[in-house]
């Protein structure tokens, strides 16, 4: 009867969390809208700049990661004879090594990346996406760290954390948008100064990066020693890549057809957010109404 007021606790708490992200997530793009402008080919250069970590994160690591990562952190824990923490530090490891390399070749391989995703561009908002892209691409890594943290909170039952981790984020970007605002950015490609694109390009990455520590607090809270292994094996990658086959070919195909549809969005000016607001699925109606088609039809 004792776990029940707790269990009870743990899921207000989580509920409450939920709300205050999607609500931040949603403040989060009005302020970039108002920052950049709705519709302006600044935004849409900013949106697929900003979505290529988490699309290539997605391909790479993180479809695996979500699907089997704490049943395996579950099962060495429950086997005798299995540190669990070197276990958990060598799976976190493996993935700094992985996604490390990952962040290295994707960011020289920029120019092509947007290319791929936004050959409607015009040469001005391609120059910008290329250097965002590059500025954000190690979002790559503290995405693939932040998803290893939060599954090891919640193999040891820490579950409220790894939810309240992406207010920090929007809180983040939101006051870079602010910050934006109040340094006389607008959403004129042509005006944009060096000094308010590092803004963008620091701000947006500083976001994953403060979600992610809040995780490591966390971990260090609960006694788990944060440690790089310089040998990541026995973590059963085979096993690890049997599991997650089907969810691996998930990902695959869903991330073809985003491509697919950012493609076709990026010279439609208003397209590129609504392949940014696609990702919440509270605003597929917005975005629905928002199609450049729909008020023609």
């Amino acid at each position: 009867m004792t776990e029940q007021p707790r269990l009870i606790r743990t899921g207000r708490t989580m509920a409450m969390a939920t709300l205050t992200s999607r609500v931040t997530g949603f403040l989060r793009t009005l302020a970039l809208a108002a920052a950049l402008g709705l519709g302006s080919r600044l935004l849409d250069a900013y949106t697929v700049a900003n979505m290529t970590p988490n699309t290539i994160y997605e391909l790479v690591l993180g479809g695996a990661l979500a699907g089997v990562m704490v049943p395996m952190l579950i099962r060495a824990a429950a086997e005798p004879g299995v540190d669990s923490d070197l276990h958990a530090q060598r799976l976190l490891s493996a993935i700094v090594y992985v996604l490390g390399a990952t962040v290295v070749l994707t960011v020289a391989a920029a120019p092509w990346i947007v290319d791929l995703y936004a050959p409607g561009f015009s040469p001005e908002q391609r120059d910008l996406a290329i250097l965002l892209t590059r500025y954000f691409l190690p979002q790559i890594l503290l995405y693939g760290l932040g998803a290893g943290m939060a599954a090891i909170l919640n193999a040891r039952g820490e579950l409220s954390t790894p939810m309240w981790a992406p207010v920090a984020n929007n809180i983040v970007v939101i006051a870079t948008a602010l910050g934006y605002i109040l340094l006389g950015g607008g959403e004129e490609l042509s005006a944009l100064t060096p000094g308010q694109s590092l803004l963008l390009s620091l701000g947006t990455t500083a976001g994953v990066a403060v979600q992610m520590l809040v995780l490591a607090a966390a971990l260090r809270r609960s006694g788990f020693p944060l440690r790089l292994r310089l040998n990541p094996r026995g973590i059963g990658l085979r096993r690890t890549a049997r599991m997650a086959g089907w969810t691996l070919l998930y990902v695959i195909a869903a991330q073809a057809v985003f491509t697919v549809g950012t493609r076709l969005a990026s010279g439609a000016g208003l397209y590129a957010l609504v392949a940014h607001l696609l990702r919440v699925p509270e605003l597929r109606t917005l975005v629905s109404a928002l199609r450049p088609g729909a008020a023609a039809g």
